[in-house]
């Protein structure tokens, strides 16, 4: 890494054992991908690159979330970046996160530094975090578009391997649905590749419904706990099985729907009960049509096979 220049800026982050906590509150380390590319997603990014590279001469690894969205100046950095649960995105249904501490994920994985650079009205910024106690903010001469975290972190060759073959795999949960584009790349092995993929079953929708911020997917099955998922903006709030309608596995996506504080559940609250009642409605007014629709091409197959 090459020296910083001087310091505009050195400080160290109020941390108390809260703090401490929610450093260790995701339930996995590499979650940080969801929330740095949730707070690309609301800066109005329309690219997010996930690059990682290692160094084999010395041992080191980088993890970084680069996207072209509008970056922060002095004033954000400050305001939002470096005060703790303070967040410019409240009551805005266009924008995911609304706790302001999804930043802090980036500790999880015990980095050795994490560097945040970004730009913004004529000015460009570098932070260097050492810890999640400490930074270093420093006025930087080149401009540069939108926003790039770094982590980087000593491991083996081995391990770095793994971390590749984890990062592409949870980033793919949880943003496989992400309606801006997101590419990741292993620098060590070769090209890089999309994660998005389209909104629909693994078997394919019977049947399709859209409205003003809402898409829900939905098609029978036999399974006796079936298929759920639930999304804001197509990043994953939760997935799982249940009966939620029976025999009918189901997929959602609303910006009214939100993510509990630790990030691994749906809230299950007044938007919520209401994608829910335009489900059932759905269920029992649409989809057994749709499903007797997609079964007349094998039906008429069948009889002529018969005759």
């Amino acid at each position: 890494m090459p020296p910083p220049p001087k310091s505009d800026k050195s400080g160290a982050l109020q941390v108390d054992d809260l703090v401490k906590e929610l450093v260790h509150q995701f339930s996995e380390t590499l979650s940080f991908y969801r929330e740095l590319i949730q707070n690309s997603i609301d800066a109005g990014a329309n690219r997010i690159d996930v690059v990682l590279d290692y160094d084999a001469k010395t041992g080191k690894a980088v993890m970084s979330v680069e996207d072209d969205g509008d970056g922060m100046n002095e004033k954000i950095i400050d305001d939002y970046l470096l005060v703790l649960f303070k967040s410019s995105k409240e009551d805005d249904l266009t924008k995911i996160g609304k706790f302001g501490i999804g930043f802090v994920s980036v500790f999880g994985p015990k980095p050795e530094l994490v560097r945040v650079s970004t730009a913004r009205d004529g000015e460009s910024w570098r932070l260097d975090f050492p810890t999640f106690k400490r930074w270093d903010k420093f006025r930087m001469p080149e401009p540069r578009d939108g926003t790039k975290v770094e982590l980087f972190k000593a491991m083996t060759k081995e391990d770095y391997e793994t971390l590749v073959a984890e990062s592409r795999e949870i980033i793919r949960y949880w943003c496989r649905h992400s309606e801006t584009k997101i590419i990741f790349q292993d620098k060590t092995a070769g090209a890089p590749v999309t994660i998005n993929e389209p909104f629909d079953l693994a078997g394919g929708a019977a049947l399709r419904y859209e409205e003003e911020g809402t898409i829900i997917v939905m098609g029978p099955t036999d399974a006796a706990k079936p298929f759920y998922g639930f999304y804001n903006r197509g990043l994953t709030l939760k997935e799982g099985e249940e009966a939620f309608i029976p025999a009918v596995e189901l997929k959602i996506k609303s910006r009214y729907l939100e993510h509990t504080l630790t990030r691994d559940n749906v809230v299950r609250d007044e938007n919520f009960g209401k994608a829910m009642r335009l489900v059932r409605n759905l269920a029992d007014s649409e989809l057994p049509n749709k499903v007797l629709e997609s079964l007349a091409p094998l039906a008429a197959e069948l009889s002529a096979a018969a005759a």
